[in-house]
């Protein structure tokens, strides 16, 4: 994501104060934070903002709208896809896997069920064991 900023320097904030500073934003503007962006989500959304706040918190916000929009998935129907969509190993960036087996899914998945198994694959978040 490519964030244009003014001819004013980009806004960067200390990284102790970052993130207190984007949780009273989102709360001032009455923007909950799913718990599925948890902490280190943030992080990440910050490192790809290369510390420029007004374009760390853009693309939260946006991120937010677009799995409000989106839809939620339940427990119980990421469950129901955990044979097809799972997490498995890290690579050797020591990044986390996320197995999608779609030549099973093609076979296995009635077309009018594709679009949940699609949710699935976006809403299937990593838990470390």
């Amino acid at each position: 994501m490519i964030c244009r900023t003014s001819d004013e320097a980009p806004q960067c904030l200390a990284t102790e104060n970052w993130l207190m500073q984007l949780h009273k934003e989102l709360d001032n503007k009455g923007i909950l934070l799913p718990e599925r962006i948890n902490e280190d989500e943030l992080r990440r959304f910050f490192t790809a903002a290369n510390g420029d706040f007004s374009c760390l918190l853009s693309s939260v916000k946006k991120t937010i709208r677009w799995r409000e929009t989106y839809g939620i998935l339940s427990e119980q129907e990421l469950e129901m896809w955990s044979s097809l969509v799972f997490w498995h190993g890290f690579d050797v960036e020591h990044r986390p896997c996320l197995i999608v087996r779609l030549g099973l899914a093609c076979l296995k998945v009635p077309s009018h069920e594709r679009p949940r198994l699609t949710q699935a694959v976006s809403k299937s978040s990593f838990t470390p064991a």
